[in-house]
């Protein structure tokens, strides 16, 4: 299953100005926890080839879909968009599990007290992370 985020507008919230004020404080919040999320994985990223990671991250990002429960434990991850170089691939992988758990989960982002949503490396915030050693 693809796992993407649907927020419920909170019950008894009316349409229009209030419901797009709610979705409003949802995108934000969820704005942010992905921000710390991300954040947190390319700090445990380490591809085992540095150097020639470091000479081909112009060109690739890689996006992956993450099932969290509230207390922010990884329950599932899969890379929906690859770099095209599999040992990033999995190192990418292996960093996701490696920085579990993650911050609490905003009881405003849960469906279910759970959260789904899409992590996305792109090449700027990896190139960011991977200046002069």
């Amino acid at each position: 299953k693809k796992a993407t985020l649907e927020i419920p507008l909170p019950e008894g919230s009316a349409s229009g100005q209030d419901g797009a004020e709610a979705e409003n404080e949802k995108s934000r919040a969820l704005a942010r926890y992905s921000e710390m999320v991300t954040n947190k994985i390319i700090s445990n990223f380490n591809p085992p080839y540095r150097a020639a990671f470091k000479a081909t991250v112009s060109n690739w990002e890689i996006v992956a879909d993450i099932d969290l429960d509230k207390n922010g434990n990884l329950k599932n991850s899969y890379i929906t968009k690859v770099s095209g170089y599999e040992v990033n691939d999995v190192s990418f992988t292996n960093a996701i599990q490696i920085s579990s758990p993650f911050p609490i989960v905003p009881e405003i982002l849960l469906d279910k007290g759970e959260l789904s949503f899409e992590v996305h490396a792109p090449k700027d915030l990896l190139a960011k992370y991977f200046k002069e050693d």
